[in-house]
């Protein structure tokens, strides 16, 4: 919001009128201390060491209309410092937005960026709307849509990259696939998704590494496409609902689970999508305006 210079010199104007007004009516005649006033704007130190008070000062202001000039243009400089600095709508509305902060953050790390930039925001056309979807989350948070807009993402580069088979006795040939995302439990408002660079986030397909009985590597055995429960690895669906995932944690809508072979990441996964599965279809036919 621009400053109305007319009306702020008005404003002054009028603030001064008044405070010299003020000041004068309040001043008592004490008797004028010959040399003082004259020296008034050369040593004020002296004044002060002299027992001067305020009204004496606004005294001499009255015998000296230069010296009344340099109050008011240091109240009208302070007055007009109060307008520019005090706090206003329009400064708050300047100030950084959470989306122009964490998109920020995500141009610095490329296509990878690009990608949870895109998912990022179908994930919000999802959550700022009344649904099914949204109405599970609220359960756990009353917006969850602010949560999800404040989170930060970070990527994993290293491990884990490939599917890990293993034969079982009874289940026979099981498979583990690489993790999607991590997040804190409970972390709520600013936590950090930390994204595996090569799990179904950004992969179709990864290398299966066979272990024997002992869960010793022991050799490749081919490719296997890379899944998030029905949909295909690095596609719209499969990253909406990894990052669902992760809110339903960073919010405490999901129970605690890990990178194991016991099936509870799978399952959670799972209930993620029997609330939201109907807005993650149709979030992912739509491109994002905000994407970079």
């Amino acid at each position: 919001m621009a400053v109305n210079m007319e009306k702020l010199n008005a404003f002054v104007g009028k603030f001064v009128g008044d405070l010299g007004a003020a000041v004068h009516s309040g001043t008592v005649v004490i008797g004028e201390k010959p040399g003082l006033c004259e020296g008034l704007a050369e040593s004020p130190a002296e004044l002060r060491r002299a027992g001067w008070t305020g009204m004496d000062v606004a005294r001499c202001m009255g015998k000296r209309p230069d010296l009344f000039l340099r109050c008011q243009r240091a109240i009208a400089a302070a007055v007009l410092s109060c307008v520019l600095l005090a706090p206003s709508p329009s400064y708050s509305e300047r100030m950084p937005h959470h989306d122009d902060r964490v998109v920020l953050e995500l141009s610095a790390l490329g296509k990878r960026g690009e990608t949870i930039v895109r998912a990022r925001e179908q994930v919000l056309d999802i959550l700022q709307q009344g649904n099914a979807c949204t109405a599970w989350f609220q359960q756990a948070d009353p917006d969850p849509a602010e949560v999800f807009r404040s989170l930060h993402f970070e990527l994993e580069m290293g491990e884990p990259r490939y599917v890990y088979g293993m034969r079982d006795s009874e289940r026979g040939q099981i498979l583990k696939h690489p993790w999607g995302a991590k997040s804190i439990e409970n972390g709520g408002p600013n936590s950090t998704v930390l994204l595996n660079a090569s799990g179904p986030f950004f992969k179709r397909t990864s290398v299966v590494m066979q272990l024997d009985p002992r869960g010793v590597l022991a050799w490749p055995d081919g490719n296997r496409p890379l899944t998030v429960s029905s949909y295909d690895g690095n596609t719209p669906e499969a990253q909406i609902t990894i990052l669902l995932h992760e809110l339903g944690h960073i919010t405490g809508r999901l129970p605690e689970d890990d990178d194991s072979w016991d099936g509870r990441s799978s399952r959670n996964t799972s209930e993620v999508l029997r609330h939201c599965k109907a807005e993650t279809r149709a979030a992912a036919r739509h491109r994002p305006r905000g994407s970079i």
